[in-house]
């Protein structure tokens, strides 16, 4: 894929299997997509709805969700970037999922977010210190 065909497609209206699963295919050899998907969004204040639609396996052995989030049209998705990422993180359970591509949406907004989100934990042997991480999304 070329550079022009990439903005093409991060230009265009969202939509995850017109655009987002081909490039997820291109992108990666072990992506696997539930038929049927599950709602593990109950932020009900700012989730309209939420589903994982699938999940991409890496080769070390550990995996990130997909999933897809139509917020409330009370959210700002070009301006809240924090608020999204708190309703997605919480899904990362650093055990099953290690972390996750997020893609945000609302019916009444032109704009969507699409956010790499990950957590982490490791211990030090140094220190014997128990240290947590993530990314700023």
């Amino acid at each position: 894929m070329k550079e022009k065909e990439l903005k093409d497609i991060l230009r265009r209206e969202f939509n995850f299997e017109e655009n987002w699963k081909p490039l997820f295919a291109m992108l990666f050899s072990k992506v696997q997509y539930f038929s049927n998907p599950s709602n593990p969004f109950s932020e009900s204040a700012k989730v309209v709805s939420g589903k994982q639609t699938g999940v991409v396996k890496l080769d070390d052995g550990k995996q990130l969700a997909i999933f897809e989030v139509e917020v409330d049209d009370s959210i700002r998705i070009d301006k809240n970037r924090q608020g999204l990422r708190e309703i997605a993180i919480k899904h990362i359970d650093q055990n099953i999922t290690h972390g996750a591509f997020v893609f945000f949406s609302s019916k009444y907004q032109k704009d969507y977010r699409f956010s790499f989100i990950a957590r982490w934990s490791e211990l030090d042997l140094e220190t014997g210190e128990f240290k947590k991480g993530r990314n700023q999304a």
